[in-house]
């Protein structure tokens, strides 16, 4: 199953919140998981078990207060657990490189 989240009032941009969402999706074990900023809050796409996803969002609207405002069935691909962990490294040695480029 996949399903297309959305959350408002918080930006994808924040680490934080990509961190603690992928941390969750690892935690119920889900099998994707993608975010992005959208108009008003930020857009997810996470796939694996009916049950898993249902625990998950359960778990970031209780434990994160990341309530979906909309969730909605997902046909498109989403990218892998470990796929997303690799973009979230990515960026923030990005992140790492630029505040020692702006030191030299």
């Amino acid at each position: 199953m996949k399903k297309r989240i959305f959350v408002n009032n918080i930006k994808a941009r924040e680490i934080e919140t990509k961190i603690r969402l992928f941390e969750t999706a690892e935690l119920f074990g889900l099998k994707g998981i993608y975010i992005k900023d959208a108009e008003s809050g930020i857009e997810a796409f996470v796939e694996g078990d009916v049950l898993n996803i249902k625990n998950f969002l359960s778990y970031i609207g209780n434990i994160h207060n990341l309530s979906p405002v909309k969730t909605e069935d997902y046909y498109g691909n989403v990218m892998s657990i470990e796929g997303f962990y690799r973009i979230l490294v990515l960026e923030q040695l990005n992140k790492l490189l630029k505040l020692f480029e702006q030191k030299e």
